[in-house]
């Protein structure tokens, strides 16, 4: 609404062997501080000499929201996490989404996304996939169980606007994380997520090890 640009900080691996591409995002709410600190973790800990295809992870993807450390935005006042796939002419919320939808969604062949409770609410960690019977599906509910977290999942169904029904829409398979939140980093949670990320791509065939 400024005029000022919005920066969205992207890492890029790219491995030395042909692969898929996997996409983690993390901070679509800015109170949530596990995800991009996990999302750094990971790509500080890739060697591209034994990456097979491209780890793409945004850390955070909703800065006006970080800033104010609120779950909306203090642009708009809008959620990111319901106004996908978004709109390139719409409110600063909405073209966030269309360019993660366009630029960072459509291109990858697996989608994390890393959540938290945030300041306001209260949840026990978990996992969550998509439980439809179609192919995305069995591929979403193998990675969850290879993710590790003590609570998995399954969503038949999921509300619209949100990255992973962007996912579902293109039919590529995806997870999202939760964990207690409370408006701090905790550690022990951020370490779960970059093992649990860390596990999904040697699943994926992206790494070496089981």
């Amino acid at each position: 609404t400024s005029g000022e640009p919005l920066r969205l900080p992207v890492f890029v691996a790219r491995g030395a062997q042909e692969g898929p591409t996997v996409a983690v995002l993390g901070g679509v709410h800015g109170d949530e501080y596990e995800g991009p600190h996990a999302i750094r973790t990971v790509f500080s800990s890739l060697d591209p000499a034994s990456l097979s295809g491209t780890f793409v992870g945004v850390p955070q993807t909703n800065p006006p929201a970080f800033a104010a450390g609120t779950r909306t935005s203090a642009l708009d006042g809008l959620n990111l996490a319901r106004v996908f796939p978004g709109s390139p002419d719409g409110q600063p919320t909405e073209q966030i989404a269309h360019h993660l939808s366009e630029s960072i969604i459509a291109k990858c062949d697996f989608l994390i996304d890393l959540h938290s409770s945030g300041t306001l609410w209260s949840m026990p960690t978990l996992v969550g996939y998509n439980a439809r019977e179609s192919d995305a599906g069995r591929r979403s509910g193998e990675a969850a169980m290879a993710f590790g977290a003590p609570v998995v999942w399954g969503h038949p169904d999921i509300a619209r606007g949100r990255t992973v029904t962007e996912a579902a829409d293109r039919d590529i398979p995806w997870l999202y994380a939760e964990c207690p939140g409370g408006g701090w980093l905790h550690l022990d949670s951020a370490a779960l997520y970059a093992r649990g990320v860390r596990n999904v791509m040697p699943h994926l065939g992206m790494l070496p090890g089981p």
